[in-house]
């Protein structure tokens, strides 16, 4: 399956939306598309095997529209350009329908007003010269809206652009009627009437409104464009031992790159010499500047505050995180909220609808006043002030908004449900490592049964680090890295038959040619725990006989906790006051066996990040439940948890069982959210209502879940929440407003207060506010803007 994106042009309300997502869907091998009137793009998932690209655009051609594919090193300089070009045409054509629309109003206010108003020339209240004026408006000024129409018309379908032609047309055919054959209402004794200030100042006042919408609308993609914005232009590239300043499309990877205080980093890589600090907070919304020494991690388009360094290009172009949170948010405000639905399934009626009720209106007004005058200023009415647009722009311009407003916070959203979804969360389940803590744990204490003779404890650390060295588990760095603080040297032992036991620990046969204390006499046959096979049990062992070869000793290394010695009957009696002590102090225990005896205990502590104590606060004001769900020992979870006042904890939980326990919290009725940074994590996160990955963590992690915190600060969970919380505020607003404008405004249009108070709407009035319902739509979610760092 491949995902793309268009940018779409010729769209002039929500129906036209709607239009284009048939057409794509249509098209044989499209899985799923969505477009977003909004943005003015369209998001289409496909088999590239059974259709592509070209045939997908070639649908929306068909459907009347144009469809350009938007390529992920796209830095919407295009779109900008066209977006500003658009305005200006627009300006052009408001100024000069502006203009004639004054003259022709002013030449109509005696008819209107019944007056005699000497100041008003004589010849403005001429119909042939109304004419004239009112002609370019209607086909210069709004020849988009009667192209439109066409096109419509010709795909079998009714748009926005359907209401206004017919509507200003129907003013406008009438009034020339009027003034070619005036003799045919003198006739009938009637006072003929002429409507073209009407035309003119609707056709104004709604491409009036499109400027100021397709203004508001620019300022709603101002997060992506401001994303765009900080990457840097050019890298200083060492090659052939020259320094050069080469364009950063041709920076490829293993380039060695220089940066000097105060540039930006042009892409992503590693340090190789030099140390400084560098400004993050563009990309994690941290505004504390991170140190960066030899072997650390840069992110492109950060800034180096004071020292100079060379760092190794590692990721480049689309492959560079700025490229990917640019990705994810263009997604999720390519999304469509489950909010959307209802107002999708009202737009694809609404036009059919109001050309019913303007018919039913023009029919009911001749038969009851008999004059066709009034009919038609009725039926023009209705067609003017009903507004899909509206309820079109509701939800997508604050979902855009919402999820650029997050991406500056450090927050990537992956969708509009994500979004919709996170104001719901009920209970909140931290992982612990990694989570709640800082994920770098240490090794602070370590005890040996044989005590330090014989150099006995480097022995036994040269092992244990020797088998940790294969794994990616946090505690298995820290174990490495505490070895050779203690002088364990590189390389380490030769490790064969590696395996990493879910939740229990991690083991491997080593040879060393250094014998430890209690094999001094090696025998020829041991047995060894091998992966398990297929029907084995936990605990069961496959026997294998192992021997002496090359002067190299084999000993079976086992490296876990409490329940898995247990499990394997190796005894741990002998240390069990040092474990009981270390736990209750929060410190992670591992045993060590060798052989099939335990040998040693290391204690490994991680300290808790200073900001989860006040987010969890933060989190219980806010009436929701924290639960912790760890892989550690109960001991050691509970003194953790009572630091952070957290009253629920599953301890003791492997990988493959987080799932379930969020699975049980669901069977409550709750709505539940995982935070999490592990690939052990990828699981409960996918299963969880919203799952939220600490930025920090593992890509597994992060594709597998809703919402992903860059800083990994969990006090980014309390800015999403509340961030959902205004946006879903928002977007209630919005379509209350759109709904209440429609079911109200109609009505009053078609002149069902006539009878009671004897009030007709103006057409002109009907115009203008429909211009204004989409406006005052997009402007109410650029109120989203506001929200600010401050509520974190």
């Amino acid at each position: 399956m491949e995902t793309s994106h268009l940018r779409l042009k010729g769209m002039g309300c929500a129906s036209c939306a709607a239009t284009i997502e048939q057409a794509i869907q249509h098209v044989p091998g499209v899985v799923r598309s969505s477009v977003n009137f909004a943005m003015e793009q369209a998001t289409v998932e496909y088999n590239s095997k059974q259709t592509n690209l070209q045939a997908i655009q070639q649908a929306v051609a068909d459907a009347g529209y144009k469809a350009q594919a938007i390529q992920p090193t796209d830095t919407g300089d295009g779109e900008k350009a066209a977006r500003e070009s658009k305005q200006q045409e627009l300006k052009r054509k408001v100024w000069l329908g502006g203009i004639i629309s004054t003259l022709l109003v002013v030449g109509s206010m005696p008819a209107m007003m019944g007056l005699h108003l000497p100041f008003i020339p004589v010849w403005l209240h001429n119909f042939w010269v109304q004419l004239g004026l009112t002609t370019p408006v209607l086909f210069w000024c709004g020849q988009s809206f009667f192209v439109g129409a066409l096109k419509a018309f010709q795909r079998g379908t009714a748009d926005m652009n359907t209401l206004v032609a017919l509507g200003t047309g129907t003013a406008y055919l009438y009034s020339v009627f009027a003034t070619i054959f005036p003799g045919f209402f003198l006739a009938q004794n009637l006072q003929p009437e002429v409507y073209y200030e009407a035309a003119a100042v609707i056709i104004t006042l709604i491409l009036l409104g499109r400027l100021l919408e397709n203004r508001a609308r620019g300022q709603t993609s101002a997060a992506i464009r401001k994303l765009m914005g900080l990457q840097a232009k050019t890298a200083r590239v060492i090659r052939g031992g020259q320094e050069m300043d080469l364009p950063l499309e041709e920076v490829i990877l293993g380039d060695l790159i220089v940066v000097r205080p105060g540039e930006k980093i042009p892409v992503d890589g590693q340090v190789m010499e030099g140390s400084s600090t560098v400004d993050e907070s563009m990309v994690t919304g941290e505004p504390i500047p991170v140190k960066k020494q030899a072997g650390e991690e840069v992110i492109g388009a950060t800034i180096n505050k004071t020292g100079s360094f060379t760092f190794q290009a590692s990721r480049v172009g689309k492959d560079t995180v700025l490229a990917q949170i640019v990705q994810l948010v263009q997604e999720a405000q390519g999304s469509k909220a489950p909010i959307q639905r209802l107002a999708d399934r009202i737009t694809a009626w609404f036009v059919p609808g109001v050309m019913a009720v303007a018919i039913a209106t023009f029919v009911i007004w001749w038969k009851i006043m008999g004059n066709l005058s009034f009919a038609i200023i009725t039926t023009v009415g209705v067609l003017v002030i009903a507004c899909p647009c509206a309820l079109g722009l509701a939800t997508p311009t604050s979902i855009m908004v919402g999820t650029g407003k997050g991406a500056e916070n450090g927050i990537l959203i992956k969708g509009g449900d994500s979004l919709e979804l996170a104001h719901k969360i009920q209970t909140i389940v931290l992982d612990k490592t990694g989570t709640i803590t800082q994920g770098k744990p240490t090794v602070t204490d370590y005890v040996t049964v044989r005590g330090t003779a014989n150099s006995n404890e480097i022995r036994l650390l040269q092992l244990a680090a020797a088998v940790e060295w294969y794994s990616e588990h946090p505690l298995a760095e820290a174990v490495v890295q505490y070895a050779q603080s203690q002088g364990v040297q590189l390389p380490l032992p030769k490790v064969e038959n590696f395996q990493a036991v879910a939740g229990m620990g991690v083991q491997g046969i080593v040879s060393s040619s250094v014998e430890y204390l209690h094999l001094a006499e090696p025998t020829l046959n041991l047995t060894h725990p091998q992966p398990l096979q297929g029907g084995e049990q936990e605990g069961e062992w496959r026997q294998r006989e192992v021997r002496k070869t090359d002067s190299k000793q084999l000993h079976v290394v086992q490296i876990g906790t409490q329940h898995w010695m247990d499990t394997l009957g190796i005894t741990t009696q002998s240390l069990q006051s040092q474990q009981q002590a270390w736990e209750a102090a929060a410190k992670t225990t591992a045993w060590i066996a060798v052989d099939g005896q335990v040998e040693g205990l290391v204690g490994i502590a991680d300290a808790v990040k200073s900001s989860s104590v006040e987010a969890v606060r933060n989190l219980h004001n806010m009436g929701l439940e924290v639960v912790m769900l760890t892989g550690d020992n109960p001991s050691t979870a509970k003194a953790i948890a009572s630091k952070l006042d957290i009253q629920r904890v599953f301890a003791g939980v492997k990988p493959d069982q987080k799932a379930a326990k969020i699975k049980t919290l669901q069977g409550e009725g709750k709505t539940v959210a995982m935070v999490g940074d592990g690939i052990n994590d990828a699981p409960a996160l996918a299963q969880a209502d919203v799952g939220i990955a600490i930025g920090t963590g593992t890509d597994i992690a992060m594709a597998a879940s809703d919402i992903t915190l860059i800083s990994g600060d969990l006090q980014g969970i309390v800015t999403a929440i509340k961030l959902s919380k205004a946006t879903m505020v928002n977007i209630r607003q919005n379509l209350f407003f759109a709904y209440i404008y429609n079911i109200f405004s109609i009505p009053i249009a078609a002149g069902i207060l006539y009878p009671f108070f004897g009030w007709l709407l103006n057409p002109v009035i009907a115009g203008a506010a429909m211009a204004l319902s989409s406006v005052s739509v997009v402007t109410n979610a650029l109120r989203l803007r506001n929200f600010g760092v401050g509520v974190r």
